[in-house]
């Protein structure tokens, strides 16, 4: 069968390689005749296409070559000259198929290998089946495949899509390290990420794009990243590094205000690391905002940053935020915290933090105590509690009551309001005092203990005086007892307490949200007593205001209960609406 395969080109095939002598018939025979280096690089290219010939006709051949960007040049020529001849009609073989593969993005653009992928087109039995990455349901199928599982958490799917942009190579290469770094686990039947011992205390707001820079990046795949990066300028790679730092997502005019580079000259190096598939521009961002092509690219060039420089980016990206936006836009609370935390600069990172959790409160309880455990822990690590540091933790720890009080683990509630009140009384604060004071009164008004709830907010009252920011504090306090007395029925009472605090509400600046509150609350009071005109007053009142603080959660609650008096009334199409 040999014979019949290699023909008379054995000794041919064992001047290229000598383990050909290893048969015997062929090691009998005289070795091939020496020729110049053009004539026996070309004879030696036409014996092994004619031992592939000559394979497949009787069986069929199906021949891969992978990878062939890693390919050196004498192989490009082979190949080159393969697809020549099996492009002949008076040689072709129908039962021969070579499949080539390689990554565009790696393929050299210039040279032998350049002129390969132009010429090959060319040729009428070649078809180019470009492979697109995987979508986030087939790269759930090869987590199940490479599992051998189907019970797969989606938070795995999304983080392994993320960060591999649907490249099969990447895929297969993190989820080995996942499981090698025991942060892919099995939980109660289900495989589930686990990042407790890797995240180092990162708060909610770097899950999104940057919660995997510091789960380590696969060898190999680090290998490849940094090959397709050494084809880019130091500039370039220096810059993208600083976009590494903003997010997998980053925004131009930011990029440019963080780096100082010419805007011209920043432009030049986006269209090289797109061309380089190193980046992607966003679609629909009329070219503001770029996106790396996979989170492990940003990984790999932000894992080459040492700590300060690190840090110091951070902090420039933290500074260039606040220059546009200050501190009123909401959007970018927890985006300043972050930056400012990781470019250690605490104070301003607590301030964000609680004012990011203060907001989260309504509608991602969880996301909130995640920010108030940050700002516990950069407390923590300030040895003197002035009367600012003060705020800070009794807000944080008001922050992790609420929330939990808001997903129903009350007794976990109280301990932390506990802690306010010792919080207050060591330092001798009694703003802090009354504050813990108030908030455990709130909680013994929803276990529905409402004497107790009372007797709370009137020792808070007792020790809070009724000037400067203490007055706040006090409206606040006389809000809750007007709800108090809303949840026994007194709605008469409740009214004309809601009355008095939205009066000293409307003397004081920046109050628009408590003003919201009382609006709210009296609507609510007037429609228990069956006052639909002054309810839906207060009502519309109360989701303007809403609105325009951009709280929606207590605008729909407000919307609920206008369409509840419009049911009242017998107007069901205005309720539904």
């Amino acid at each position: 069968y040999s014979r019949k395969i290699i023909g008379n080109v054995g000794p041919i095939l064992a001047s290229i390689c000598p383990a050909f002598n290893q048969i015997p018939w062929i090691k009998a025979q005289a070795p091939a005749e020496p020729l110049e280096p053009l004539q026996a690089k070309l004879r030696n290219f036409d014996a092994i296409r004619m031992v592939i010939e000559n394979f497949s006709r009787d069986s069929g051949l199906v021949m891969i070559l992978e990878d062939l960007q890693w390919a050196d040049d004498l192989s490009f020529e082979l190949i080159h000259f393969m697809a020549r001849n099996l492009s002949r009609t008076d040689r072709r073989s129908p039962s021969l198929l070579l499949v080539q593969t390689w990554r565009p993005e790696d393929m050299p653009k210039m040279g032998i290998a350049g002129r390969f992928r132009k010429t090959l087109g060319k040729y009428n039995c070649h078809k180019e089946v470009p492979l697109h990455p995987l979508s986030q349901e087939f790269v759930a199928q090869m987590i199940q495949a490479m599992l051998g599982d189907r019970e797969i958490d989606r938070a795995v799917v999304e983080e392994v899509f993320k960060d591999s942009g649907g490249n099969p190579f990447f895929i297969e290469e993190i989820v080995r390290n996942l499981a090698e770094q025991e942060i892919l686990r099995k939980r109660e039947g289900k495989w589930v990420l686990d990042l407790s011992d890797t995240m180092d205390s990162l708060p909610a707001v770097t899950m999104e794009g940057l919660s995997s820079v510091v789960i380590n990046v696969p060898d190999r795949v680090r290998d490849i990243i940094s090959q397709r990066l050494d084809k880019l300028d130091e500039e370039v790679r220096i810059n993208l590094k600083v976009a590494a730092v903003i997010g997998i997502e980053f925004d131009f005019d930011l990029l440019l205000a963080v780096t100082g580079a010419d805007e011209d000259e920043l432009l030049d190096q986006l269209d090289d690391a797109i061309k380089e598939d190193v980046v992607e521009e966003v679609k629909g961002s009329g070219g503001e905002v770029f996106r790396f092509r996979q989170n492990m690219i940003r990984q790999v060039l932000y894992n080459g940053l040492s700590e300060r420089r690190a840090s110091r980016i951070h902090r420039k990206i933290a500074e260039a935020l606040f220059d546009e936006y200050g501190h009123d836009d909401p959007e970018v609370w927890e985006l300043l915290a972050f930056h400012f935390d990781r470019g250690r600069r605490n104070m301003e990172a607590m301030k964000f933090y609680s004012l990011a959790g203060e907001r989260a409160l309504g509608f991602a309880a969880e996301t909130s105590k995640n920010y108030a455990s940050r700002v516990l822990e950069l407390v923590d690590d300030i040895d003197k509690l002035d009367i600012e540091i003060i705020r800070f933790k009794s807000d944080a720890l008001k922050l992790l009551g609420r929330s939990n009080e808001l997903t129903g683990n009350l007794d976990s509630a109280e301990k932390y309001y506990q802690e306010i009140l010792e919080l207050g009384k060591d330092a001798n604060s009694s703003e802090t005092e009354a504050m813990g004071l108030q908030y455990m009164g709130g909680l013994h008004s929803d276990r529905g203990n409402y004497a107790e709830a009372i007797e709370m907010y009137a020792r808070s009252l007792k020790i809070t005086s009724d000037k400067g920011e203490n007055e706040l504090l006090r409206a606040n306090v006389m809000a809750s007892i007007a709800g108090v007395y809303m949840n026994q029925g007194k709605y008469k009472d409740s009214i004309k307490v809601f009355d008095i605090v939205r009066r000293k509400m409307a003397k004081m600046d920046k109050q628009e949200s408590g003003m919201a509150m009382c609006d709210l609350y009296l609507g609510l009071g007037h429609y228990y007593l069956g006052e639909y005109s002054q309810a839906m007053e207060f009502l519309n009142s109360a989701v303007e205001q809403y609105k325009r603080a951009n709280n929606q959660y207590q605008a729909v609650k407000a919307l609920n209960n206008i369409g509840g008096i419009f049911h009242a009334r017998g107007e069901t199409l205005k309720a539904m609406e």
